[in-house]
């Protein structure tokens, strides 16, 4: 993706974030089966991704410290839905990377440009590329923006007041019967005792969360579980 290539343009106004060098740009979009068959690729898109990885965890655990109020268990549940794959990908389809991604031939017929993992990965890398050049303000606020829809619908689960009432709604209206909640472990001395707990469905899905006390440990789980549900089409 040159300096003066249209596309690269087009890229940089969905992200709302202009490179001063395009370099890296390019470089986020460099898929790996590229540079296995092009002599004149040198590098790949794998260690931005992984700063972009970091750094997407950071903002966002930041975002919610000063968002939300509640426990470190439903805390991490809400920031894991936000930077799951399947989150990433689909911020990555609205700014249509896949069209930009430079694939080898064998990634190009086995539909990488649609393949999720190829998606958020590229999302990631494009992620660490505007924090090496930028730096983190501005990368805190593309990441911001381009996550806001997300974020908004995240948090406004994960503050639900009862996940536990809305958890077993669900479950007696499909199955008639109640989750079930069970002790897992007791961690930590007893001036920092945490709770792990386990939530089970009658289906048998399952789910786990901590906190400082078993109640607030059921609440996190049902908050887990609620999330992946709504992950998996479940909700």
């Amino acid at each position: 993706m040159g300096d003066n290539e249209p596309g690269a343009d087009a890229l940089e106004e969905r992200l709302g974030y202009r490179f001063r060098d395009r370099a890296l740009l390019d470089l986020a979009l460099t898929h790996r089966s590229y540079r296995f068959e092009h002599n004149d690729s040198n590098a790949d898109n794998e260690r931005l991704e992984f700063l972009g990885d970091s750094v997407i965890g950071f903002i966002v655990s930041e975002w919610l410290y000063g968002s939300l109020e509640d426990e470190e268990g439903v805390l991490s549940a809400v920031r894991s839905s936000l930077i799951s794959g399947r989150t990433l990908a689909g911020v990555a389809v609205r700014l249509g990377l896949g069209g930009h991604l430079k694939l080898g031939v064998g990634e190009l017929k086995g539909d990488g440009r649609e393949r999720a993992s190829n998606l958020s990965d590229a999302f990631e890398a494009i992620t660490g590329a505007v924090y090496l050049d930028g730096g983190m303000r501005a990368c805190r606020r593309v990441v911001r923006a381009l996550l806001a829809d997300e974020f908004a619908r995240a948090c406004s689960g994960g503050a639900d007041s009862n996940p536990k009432g809305r958890l077993q709604q669900y479950s007696q209206a499909k199955w008639r019967r109640t989750p079930k909640y069970t002790l897992v472990e007791e961690i930590g001395p007893a001036h920092r005792r945490r709770f792990l707990v386990s939530v089970v469905l009658p289906d048998g899905m399952t789910a786990e969360a901590d906190g400082t006390s078993r109640r607030r440990a059921e609440a996190a789980a049902a908050v887990v579980m609620l999330k992946q549900m709504e992950a998996g089409g479940g909700l």
